[in-house]
């Protein structure tokens, strides 16, 4: 499912679980984390050949939609390319 705003707000954390991501279908590694007590944000999670690695962009109550998945669009071409746009990001801080 292409993640947009009603339907994000609309997704439920399953009873028992702590923890679920939802991936957009048409941006890969695009997708909504829901926690437990309510939190929902977006991540861009990849594998770069040494494991999985996951950025978190946001709580949805704080990052335009339109500006995440460009961003998200950002990401994949980047990984695509061979970068580790995770590592990027923490060595910019």
């Amino acid at each position: 499912m292409k993640l947009t705003t009603t339907n994000i707000q609309s997704q439920k954390l399953p009873v028992g679980k702590r923890d679920l991501i939802i991936f957009d279908e048409e941006i890969p590694g695009f997708g909504l984390r829901l926690r437990e007590g309510g939190f929902r944000g977006l991540v861009f999670q990849y594998n770069n050949g040494s494991g999985t690695k996951r950025i978190a962009m946001g709580s949805v109550d704080s990052i335009n939609l339109a500006k995440a998945r460009e961003d998200a669009k950002d990401y994949y071409a980047r990984v695509r390319l061979g970068q580790d746009p995770a590592s990027d990001l923490r060595d910019a801080k």
